[in-house]
């Protein structure tokens, strides 16, 4: 975890468990609901998948991150990066 400064000493991981523990947000289905938005993408070796406003980007047949559609970056707000739609 590399973070900017100032940013909690707080890792992904600890972030996941704490949605999952402490909010009740069941993270296999999330995952299951991903997985459903781009099973076809996959199957058809895309890089890619957009729906409902979202950009689901695939490496190797895995999703390794979704943007909102139209950003070029996950943190829009760095400059000389992409605009939310």
């Amino acid at each position: 975890m590399k973070g900017k400064p100032g940013d909690p000493p707080v890792t992904d991981h600890a972030v996941i468990r704490y949605m999952e523990r402490v909010m009740g947000l069941d993270i296999d289905a999330l995952r299951r609901q991903i997985h459903a938005d781009v099973k076809h993408g996959i199957a058809l070796g895309a890089c890619g998948v957009v729906k409902g406003g979202f950009n689901y980007r695939i490496s190797q047949g895995v999703v390794v991150t979704i943007l909102k559609a139209g950003w070029e970056s996950a943190h829009p707000r760095d400059p000389g990066q992409g605009a939310e739609e």
